[in-house]
């Protein structure tokens, strides 16, 4: 990946499948941000109107820059786009959200010599809009996916580049893989307060997969890892709020275990028992806190699965 940063400029990577009821007022959103910008659209194997759209805007924006990847997967084209980034900092936007005005040149001011920066966002669906929040804390934000999503963070382009940009072999989780190898690495991660960006949610046409197993074994297997690293590197975090760490942990085995019953099973007897006590939580419930203690973590699961059909 290209090295060659230009410190005026703040990178823009747009991967786009099957948007072009989406991709005009995202580019125009960009384009409104006050700042020097390489903006970059990676199509992903469209087949429908997109790169037409893309093309007519370019003949409005000169500077845009219209490339493809074939590979199928949000993290091909966003990765993509990274090798051909050479701003000092990167924006990587979903296709079908939107940036408020000044969002860019407001974060840069704010991120600095750091490498993440992350922000609240309004998430806009049939249903209305919800601003939703991160967890002051980063390493609970990381562990419970309250830590933004992608665009509205802000990301050092060079660090990005030094992790080896985004996993192409997962189809989920992605973000929060991402931020969790900056974290790991020992970057730093700024706290916005100022919600500057909307994601849209739509139900479908989305380049990542649906599929419910697999979005759930790639969460599972990254908390696997940040509760690894949490117990090995940053004790004195895992220590103060080992009961926060732990609960969490079960309630996302529960919460799985309908979709990866025995991968589940597996999670929660590898780190959870007889190694703490689960509590009750909004995630279980009461029934279901009383049948694990009569016959615990399988009998739970098995009778609460019965009793819903």
């Amino acid at each position: 990946m290209s090295s060659a940063i230009n410190e005026d400029l703040v990178s823009v990577v747009i991967p786009c499948y099957n948007v072009a009821e989406y991709i005009e007022d995202c580019i125009r959103s960009v384009f409104q941000q006050k700042v020097n910008l390489q903006v970059i659209c990676v199509d992903n194997n469209s087949t429908d109107q997109t790169v037409l759209i893309l093309q007519k805007l370019k003949s409005e924006f000169p500077e845009l820059v219209i490339t493809e990847e074939k590979e199928k997967g949000a993290n091909h084209a966003r990765n993509k786009g990274l090798a051909l980034a050479i701003g000092k900092y990167i924006q990587f936007l979903d296709a079908d959200d939107r940036l408020l005005e000044g969002k860019i040149i407001h974060q840069v001011g704010l991120l600095s010599e750091n490498s993440i920066l992350v922000a609240p966002y309004i998430r806009k669906g049939l249903s209305g809009e919800l601003p939703i929040f991160p967890e002051k804390n980063i390493w609970k934000g990381l562990f419970i996916t309250r830590l933004g999503i992608t665009s509205c963070a802000l990301f050092n382009t060079n660090d990005v580049k030094s992790i080896g940009g985004w996993n192409t072999k997962l189809s989920s989780s992605q973000e929060y893989d991402l931020m969790f190898r900056l974290m790991k690495a020992g970057k730093n991660v700024v706290i916005d307060d100022q919600i500057m960006t909307v994601v849209l949610d739509r139900p479908s046409g989305q380049i990542s997969t649906s599929d419910p197993k697999g979005r759930w074994l790639n969460y599972l297997n990254l908390r696997k890892q940040i509760f690894n690293e949490l117990q090995i590197n940053h004790v004195g975090e895992f220590d103060t709020n080992r009961d926060f760490y732990y609960q969490s942990f079960f309630d996302t085995i529960h919460i799985a275990y309908p979709h990866c019953p025995e991968e589940a099973k597996g999670v929660y007897e590898e780190f959870i028992k007889g190694k703490y006590t689960v509590q009750r939580s909004p995630a279980t419930g009461k029934l279901f806190h009383a049948l694990m203690r009569v016959g615990g973590f399988e009998f739970a699961e098995k009778i609460k699965s019965l009793l819903k059909k």
